[in-house]
């Protein structure tokens, strides 16, 4: 893949933006900012996931979950191919549905039913960021 100077430079600019942050808290969210002007997308989150099924999300735009949504993902998390994947081998290259399984297999598993299908959710994109303490910090598209 090929970018051109255009893209060089949006990906500069960005990336300036997010070094020039150091408050921690704005951090995470100004980074999801900055991946929706790269990758627009509906929705994007920083999740911190701490298995089996403990889950707190950073998400953009602001408040698109509710606590109880958020909790409902966190429930079915177990059966996501990201979070086996990423606690295992500790990759930091970014994965689509795909690379584990058809998106129509994805579709029919409970955490796809029952926590991402009512947020508008049938595909995700996801990059495994770091995990400390026990928590896989992950970032999904």
């Amino acid at each position: 893949m090929a970018l051109e100077t255009k893209d060089w430079e949006g990906i500069n600019r960005c990336l300036t933006r997010l070094y020039r942050e150091l408050d921690s808290q704005r951090h995470p969210r100004l980074m999801l900012e900055l991946l929706h002007e790269l990758v627009p997308v509906d929705s994007s989150a920083v999740n911190l996931y701490k298995p089996p099924n403990e889950l707190t999300a950073i998400e953009f735009p602001e408040h698109c979950m509710t606590a109880e949504q958020v909790a409902l993902v966190g429930r079915y998390g177990r059966q996501s191919p990201y979070a086996a994947y990423y606690l295992t081998t500790q990759d930091a290259s970014w994965k689509m549905t795909t690379d584990f399984m058809p998106v129509e297999e994805f579709q029919k598993l409970d955490l796809h039913q029952i926590a991402l299908k009512p947020l508008g959710v049938n595909y995700q994109l996801g990059g495994f960021l770091m995990s400390m303490d026990g928590t896989s910090h992950v970032i999904t598209l």
